[in-house]
């Protein structure tokens, strides 16, 4: 059974393929997309549970494709960032992501909350207050 499933907006393919060999073995289906355009044809296209979304990607940013995820889905959103300024971590939080996680990151570290996140999003009729804690 799977873990959930993730779509991974990141436009390193570095990070996209480490993403797509790593989260498998932790039991997670993995999609992906180079930009923020491309992204949010996927959402529109197939049923994720979770999205790794880079902010200072090329062509649409982070935050503004955060934004129009969040204009028609209530999908778990954890931005990936190298920046580890207090405004940005305010900015992504105020664009609607649920938590952010700064590059480079353990991936050891970070398997706990993308589990927690897709188990909220997975089953929000269990926990309805769960998706409205996370937000600050």
């Amino acid at each position: 059974m799977s873990a959930g499933s993730v779509l991974v907006i990141d436009d390193d393919p570095q990070i996209r393929r480490a993403m797509k060999m790593t989260l498998p073995g932790h039991g997670y289906v993995v999609g992906e997309a180079r930009t923020g355009e491309e992204g949010l044809k996927e959402l529109r296209s197939n049923v994720y549970d979770l999205v790794l979304l880079d902010m200072n990607k090329s062509g649409m940013g982070g935050i503004e494709t955060c934004r129009l995820i969040r204009c028609s889905s209530e999908i778990a959103v954890i931005m990936l960032t190298v920046s580890n300024t207090e405004k940005d971590k305010v900015d992504t939080l105020d664009a609607g992501a649920d938590d952010y996680v700064t590059k480079p990151f353990v991936r050891q570290n970070c398997w706990h909350g993308f589990g927690r996140l897709c188990v909220d999003s997975l089953t929000p009729t269990m926990w309805p207050s769960n998706r409205s804690e996370h937000k600050a």
